[in-house]
């Protein structure tokens, strides 16, 4: 009995005895998978996405300001020289009537000669304005101890052509009113560029706003809304079930 029992015992132990570890290629396998598994992973995070177009949107609005700065030096620029314009062409206007009145006054010749002799009033008068000059003369004889008064009046000079404004150019008015015109164009979309995520558009058509606001503005109602409130700096509210989604449509 007792030898029949070592013999199973003997026997179970060499069948249940641990298999001795192998070595090759599945072996190393197995342990590049265990240490790949075992290595942290990391994941994406949905901020990483918001973050790059904050980025983003801050370079666009760091480039519509400079280009507002530089627009804004500009048309400073042009509006000094339409108020030099301006002050020029009434600097001129007055310089010229005062040497009119000079004139008038130093050229009346009024020679008085005994009774008998007539007597002789020459007066000559130029005007000179923004795209005009006119010269007058006016000879005044009168004959001594009553007699007739003779007067006649030479004709103006070749010089005495009256210019008309388009000969003479634009004005400082058309100046002034064409840069009125450019500034307010350009402050407006300066505005609508720097307040345009207050507004229900998509992002992707943010440039092609900014160029075809005018048309826009005088065909589209909605658009007229949106562009009204963004100038003004306040949100539009969306109209509708989709709460914070921007539609497309104009």
């Amino acid at each position: 009995m007792d030898l029949r029992r070592a013999s199973c015992s003997s026997a179970c132990s060499t069948s249940y005895a641990p298999a001795a570890p192998r070595s090759g290629p599945l072996v190393a396998a197995r342990r590049l998978a265990s240490r790949r598994s075992a290595l942290p992973v990391a994941r994406a995070s949905p901020y990483d996405v918001f973050d790059a177009m904050d980025r983003q949107f801050m370079e666009m609005d760091r480039q519509f300001d400079a280009m507002q700065r530089q627009m804004d030096r500009e048309f400073e620029s042009a509006f000094s020289r339409a108020r030099e314009a301006e002050r020029q062409a009434l600097s001129d206007s007055a310089a010229a009537q005062r040497s009119s009145s000079r004139q008038e006054q130093q050229q009346q010749l009024r020679p008085y000669y005994n009774n008998n002799a007539p007597e002789v009033d020459i007066t000559r008068q130029e005007e000179r304005g923004a795209g005009y000059y006119r010269y007058y003369e006016r000879i005044q004889i009168t004959g001594g101890g009553g007699g007739r008064a003779y007067g006649s009046a030479t004709p103006a000079p070749a010089a005495a052509v009256s210019l008309s404004p388009t000969a003479a150019g634009p004005g400082p008015a058309v100046l002034l009113g064409v840069a009125v015109v450019v500034g307010g164009y350009a402050a407006l979309t300066a505005a609508f560029a720097r307040n345009y995520q207050l507004t229900n558009y998509a992002e992707s058509k943010r440039w092609l706003l900014l160029a075809l606001w005018p048309l826009l503005f005088l065909f589209s109602p909605k658009f007229r809304e949106q562009f009204s409130a963004a100038v003004k700096g306040q949100r539009v509210r969306a109209t509708g079930g989709g709460g914070a989604q921007r539609p497309d449509g104009l």
